[in-house]
């Protein structure tokens, strides 16, 4: 009677051979995975001290090497994209990543627009540096969003950017049509301020004249 072991060289070789296999492809993309994370980017950092509301200029960064990853890297500001047409909107202190959420970025070309207001119309002057607001226009019985989802780069008053009693000037990032927006509500009516700062986005008419 013929014996039903496997001979030499059978399935036994077979299946040694596949995990063979298995362990070098997962050496390799172990490898692979390593050497993702040991690669750098440049990355802009503050070579001094950048108070908010500061026009970033390139003599005011250092650029440094970071391991990035795919989440990290579009956090981070370019050395070749400060060109003097950013605003920071909050502190950023000297030797630390510039982030781009510490910057205004929305805006080529960086315009900023000041307006007073009275504290009991923006948060009883509990407006600071780096918070987003809305501003609506009153005129005439009817109020309207005028702005929405701009950024506050200068308030009057406060080290720490608190504004105190009497009127004050907030100072926002705006675009060419904002501003004509925003000087021409000044003239006619009354500015409201509200903190929008994680808020969902409000809904703009159509039609945004004045």
């Amino acid at each position: 009677m013929k014996s039903t072991r496997a001979a030499p060289g059978g399935r036994p070789a077979a299946a040694h051979w596949l995990i063979a296999v298995a362990a070098l492809v997962a050496l390799v993309a172990n490898y692979g995975y390593l050497k993702a994370q040991d690669r750098t980017v440049p990355a802009a950092i503050a070579a001094i001290d950048l108070p908010a509301g500061h026009q970033v200029m390139p003599a005011d960064i250092a650029t440094t090497n970071v391991r990035v990853d795919g989440d990290l890297e579009p956090m981070l500001m370019v050395p070749e994209e400060i060109d003097g047409t950013y605003v920071t909107t909050r502190p950023v202190t000297a030797g630390t990543l510039l982030f781009r959420s510490d910057v205004d970025t929305r805006l080529p070309g960086g315009r900023a627009m000041s307006f007073p207001v009275a504290p009991e119309r923006a948060l009883d002057g509990a407006v600071r540096i780096g918070d987003t607001i809305d501003i609506i226009h009153a005129a005439d019985g009817d109020a309207r969003y005028l702005l929405a989802g701009v950024d506050v780069i200068q308030v009057s008053g406060g080290a720490d950017g608190r504004l105190g009693s009497g009127d004050f000037v907030i100072t926002v990032a705006v675009d060419d049509a904002e501003a004509l927006e925003l000087a021409a509500a000044l003239s006619d009516g009354e500015i409201t301020v509200v903190r929008s700062t994680g808020a969902p986005p409000v809904t703009m008419p159509e039609s945004s004249g004045p």
